[in-house]
Parts: structure tokens; sequence; C-alpha cells
């Protein structure tokens, strides 16, 4: 499931047309940021 909410969020970063203005990005990029971060935590519990 992990895996899946990364590819997911991956691609919406890639979808991204003209009409995206820079506050806009940087909202999607610290919100990939935090999901990244959140499934690395949970992994990481996982393994321990």
């Amino acid at each position: 499931m992990l895996k899946e909410m990364r590819n997911a969020r991956a691609q919406a970063d890639y979808i991204l047309d003209d009409t995206v203005t820079e506050s806009d990005a940087n909202l999607q990029l610290a919100t990939s940021k935090k999901l990244f971060t959140l499934c690395d935590e949970i992994e990481a519990t996982k393994v321990a």
C-alpha cells in the first residue's frame, strides 16, 4: 500500500500544467515531502 501511495504521489507531481502557480507547486512539493517522510517512518517502524 505504501508503495502505491508513493507511486501515486510521484505521478501527481509530474502532472503539472502551465497554469500552476509557484505557490501551488511549492505546496504540492511540501505535501509530497511529508508523504514520503511518513512512508519512511512507517516502514522503519515495521522493520523495527
